[in-house]
């Protein structure tokens, strides 16, 4: 048979008492089969490595327009991490609509304690680029019988900013050059009226421990 032991700390003077709670309901409390702590509350610096330790929601119901090769913002989120190891996993979503066969480009700028941003990127841009060298992803609508539609692209990063001031992340989007046009939350025929579907731009920020 198992046996629980209790070992004090040889160099502790205190005394540590477990004390049963003000219930009527008999419980068990059921110790794990590994070697470990056992954490109740604590510090988020006593969480393991892949632990969530933060998170932080931000959406928008606003409409943006852009027809030119200048970003556009159309959304912003801060977070402040309790470690300089800790990442942060962005979980984008943004609704948009546009013309016929247009084409443009969304951007994830990474700004640390208000200082110049950097945009955010999965590998490198290719020769052909012209307007989008430093975007984060691509938007695309579809024929002119499309133009009251709108559709969904997402952005999902695992960031290591190694700080502990407040970051915050900016989304923007920008047409090619001009000839497109792209909105967030609206199609391209209303506009005005707020769009034809439940507009769905979105981030989440979750702080993983390091």
């Amino acid at each position: 048979m198992s046996k629980v032991v209790i070992q004090g700390n040889a160099s502790g003077t205190g005394n540590f008492t477990i004390a049963a709670p003000n219930s009527n309901t008999d419980r068990t409390f059921n110790l794990p089969d590994a070697a470990g702590t056992v954490l109740t509350t604590g510090n988020q610096s006593d969480f393991p490595a892949g632990s969530v330790l933060q998170v932080v929601n931000t959406n928008t119901s606003s409409s943006s327009s852009v027809n030119s090769n200048t970003w556009v913002d159309y959304l912003s989120s801060s977070i402040t991490p309790s470690s300089t190891s800790s990442k942060i996993l962005i979980l984008h979503t943004v609704s948009y609509g546009g013309e016929y066969n247009g084409y443009g480009a969304g951007r994830c700028a990474r700004s640390i304690g208000g200082g110049s941003a950097t945009a955010l990127r999965i590998g490198s841009p290719i020769n052909t680029e012209t307007y989008f060298t430093d975007h984060s992803f691509g938007m695309h609508t579809n024929n002119a019988n499309d133009t009251y539609k709108m559709w969904q692209t997402s952005f999902n990063y695992l960031d290591s900013p190694s700080t502990t001031s407040e970051v915050t992340y900016t989304f923007s989007i920008k047409s090619d050059s001009g000839n497109r046009v792209l909105h967030v939350n609206v199609s391209n025929s209303n506009p005005g009226t707020g769009a034809n579907a439940p507009p769905n731009t979105s981030v989440m920020l979750l702080e993983i421990a390091g």
